[in-house]
């Protein structure tokens, strides 16, 4: 049996063991952290260098448990043996691996950071927002911009989520997350309400259609969607219906089963050839709001729309920080590039009837998100 550690980077243990005499069998390792035993891990994790092991999975990832402070020692025996896997002369990052700053302890069990949580469907705007609240002072963003915390990370534990994504942290007074999944995931909000009660929620929305068309656009100039957008959209209504009639459970499971090794972080359960996306019911805006609202009260969501952020990005980003309780003067000093803008060539592959069907399908949920914001929504029809 061999194996090797690679680094303990980000709170996480990673390495790989494999048995070449039994190449199918899955090693088991036990992880000693400070002299004490801390878990174990299954090798059984795909990697890309492991392809010529047997299909190269055999690599393996252990997330050190929040109660382990600074970590000085490791060991990583081979479960049922005394043997230790090889272990590098630099196998620990110290600069991802910090414990959980006091600061962002709440002292009964939930956090006080991130405070913000950017929401949006994808191709919405959430990568302009993170970008514009990036230039204020006293405002820290997560680093990279979209965490996976929420979506499957959460066993890792709140250390791991903070040196991953905020170990740049520097005791700014608002620190946001921007993630357009956790608007779309129906077990997000209560992830986070569990996590941060006291979280100000942000969502930013588009006009369904141009954004379904976009989030095609995006898969589909990548060579990973083989799909006419018509084609690629009736395929999606079908897996709606199907997922709608599952426990949430099995779709959580679902979900992170069908999870890339690259996070793209989309559903690919029914037809894995056609690797759906969830174009349709992403714009379904007001049901996901909804979900939110079950845990958290109304005074603690701002809405925006992308219109108006682009028409208006001064007077969106003045209403923004007023609502963080932060100097609206900050918005005259942001500088206001529209970030990650579709490329050109996509209504080239729209037929007019598509335009109106799709209209058609999104009206009740537009009227019904317009009578909750208390105001008309020009152009989504």
């Amino acid at each position: 049996m061999i194996g090797y550690l690679d680094v303990v980077a980000y709170r996480t243990v990673s390495g790989w063991a494999y048995d070449p005499a039994n190449p199918e069998r899955k090693l088991a390792v036990n992880i000693f952290l400070n002299g004490g035993e801390a878990g174990s891990a299954v090798a059984n994790i795909f990697r890309q260098d492991l392809l010529g092991f047997c299909g190269g999975r055999h690599g393996f990832s252990f997330a050190v448990p929040d109660h382990v402070n600074s970590i000085w020692d490791i060991e990583v025996r081979i479960a049922g043996s005394e043997q230790r896997l090889v272990r590098p002369a630099l196998w620990l990052d110290e600069a991802t691996n910090q414990p959980l700053p006091d600061g962002w302890k709440a002292g009964d069990g939930t956090h006080l950071y991130p405070s913000l949580f950017v929401l949006g469907a994808a191709k919405s705007g959430t990568t302009s927002l993170h970008n514009y609240l990036s230039q204020c002072v006293g405002v820290c963003v997560s680093n990279p911009k979209e965490p996976y915390y929420f979506e499957y990370e959460l066993k890792r534990g709140s250390a791991f989520y903070y040196n991953r994504y905020f170990s740049h942290w520097n005791g700014e007074r608002v620190v946001a997350e921007a993630r357009h999944r956790n608007l779309y995931l129906p077990w997000v909000p209560r992830r986070i309400w569990e996590y941060k009660p006291l979280a100000r929620l942000v969502v930013i929305l588009r006009e369904p259609v141009r954004r379904a068309i976009s989030h095609w656009w995006h898969w589909r100039i990548s060579s990973l969607e083989p799909l006419a957008f018509r084609e690629a959209a009736i395929e999606d209504l079908r897996r709606i219906e199907i997922e709608r009639k599952l426990p949430e459970e099995t779709r959580i499971c679902n979900y992170e089963t069908a999870l890339d090794d690259d996070r793209d972080g989309e559903y690919r359960t029914f037809r894995e050839e056609a690797k759906l996306r969830t174009y349709i019911d992403s714009g379904y805006y007001l049901e996901q709001i909804d979900r939110f609202l079950q845990y958290f009260p109304r005074k603690q969501l701002h809405i925006m729309l992308v219109d108006d952020l682009i028409a208006s990005p001064l007077e969106a980003m003045a209403g923004l920080l007023n609502f963080l309780e932060v100097d609206p003067a900050l918005a005259t000093r942001i500088q206001y590039p529209i970030c990650n803008r579709s490329m050109e060539g996509q209504a080239d592959h729209i037929e007019a009837e598509t335009l109106a069907w799709l209209g058609a399908h999104y009206a009740p949920h537009n009227q019904r998100l317009a009578e909750f914001l208390g105001r008309p929504l020009p152009g989504w029809t």
